[in-house]
């Protein structure tokens, strides 16, 4: 189980789970072991021309957003805390949290006024831009491969983050598998908590991406919770970072009749089989090999005018 999966699954279990920005791309961010706000970059300039071009035209299937740093307005409602830009119901109130590769940007300062959460892997110490900060040193992974992540989050959410991340990760642990857990309180501003793996019990379940989590480069809109697949000859699907390794990538899929895109992982063609299931949908499967720390991009592709007209993306699941 990796540090990134378990930290994802330490969040979910709070409650509220906080919502999430995840800035890690084009490398391996939370998502998708999150569904997060918005997927993104924090300095699109940078980018080389090749990713750049890649990430400017994907979309969010329900509001047809690109990810964050390529649109303007958006960015900047995201920054000044609109709940929709969040994907928030006006009076929620959830936490926000902040997936950063590396050192906050000085155009996100605006979230740390606000009370946002940073969670960022640990680099040398340095200032905080924005007002002092408490910090929990998450180590997580497994005891064999150790990662270290920084929480950075208001001094005073400091004591009540952590115990609820230790309950979380006691909760975790109930699952099964032999785990080293513990937490320490050094100051006010500074703590612990340590959730490493020594043995699983089993594999771990399947990964499911609805459609509605899934950046993609068609056009907005979903029918009935599918992405249509109708009318177009390709389409690329961002899945986010996953571990190396070998998986088997699932389509679930509608309206599939006679005719079954072809799949690519990474611009290159994958043997993929057809199950019928019985509630009328079909699984489209492929067993692959995982390679690297960039955000794995899936692709389909349809001959002209040959898929049917009901045909739509319901989601991906990754088996291990």
């Amino acid at each position: 189980m990796s540090a990134t999966a378990i930290l994802a699954a330490l969040l979910r279990r709070l409650a509220p789970a906080p919502v999430v920005l995840d800035l890690g791309l084009p490398a391996a961010g939370i998502f998708p072991r999150l569904h997060v706000a918005r997927c993104g970059v924090a300095d699109a300039a940078a980018l080389p021309a090749a990713e750049r071009a890649l990430l400017v035209g994907l979309r969010d299937p329900l509001r047809g957003l690109p990810p964050f740093g390529f649109d303007r307005a958006a960015d900047a409602a995201l920054l000044a805390g609109a709940p929709a830009a969040w994907g928030e119901e006006p009076g929620e109130g959830r936490d926000r949290l902040v997936w950063l590769p590396g050192p906050p940007p000085a155009a996100l300062a605006p979230l740390w006024q606000d009370g946002a959460w940073a969670l960022l892997r640990s680099g040398p110490p340095g200032s905080w831009p924005g007002p002092e900060r408490g910090r929990i040193m998450l180590l997580a992974g497994s005891t064999a491969a150790v990662e270290r992540f920084d929480l950075m989050l208001p001094i005073d959410r400091l004591a009540p983050v952590l115990e609820a991340l230790h309950a979380a990760a006691q909760a975790l642990v109930a699952t099964g598998g032999r785990w080293q857990l513990g937490k320490r309180v050094v100051s006010a501003r500074l703590a612990s908590l340590t959730a490493l793996l020594e043995a699983p019990a089993a594999l771990p379940p399947p990964l499911v991406i609805p459609a509605a989590a899934l950046l993609q480069d068609g056009p907005p809109g979903l029918e009935d919770g599918a992405l249509p697949l109708a009318g177009v000859a390709r389409r690329r699907l961002l899945l986010g970072g996953l571990p190396p390794g070998p998986v088997r990538i699932t389509l679930r899929l509608r309206g599939v009749g006679s005719v079954a895109p072809v799949l690519f992982l990474g611009g290159l063609r994958q043997t993929a089989s057809l199950l019928p299931d019985p509630d009328g949908t079909a699984r489209l499967g492929a067993a692959v090999t995982l390679e690297g720390t960039a955000a794995q991009v899936l692709g389909l592709a349809l001959p002209q005018g040959a898929a049917p007209p009901g045909l739509g993306l319901l989601g991906v699941e990754v088996a291990w």
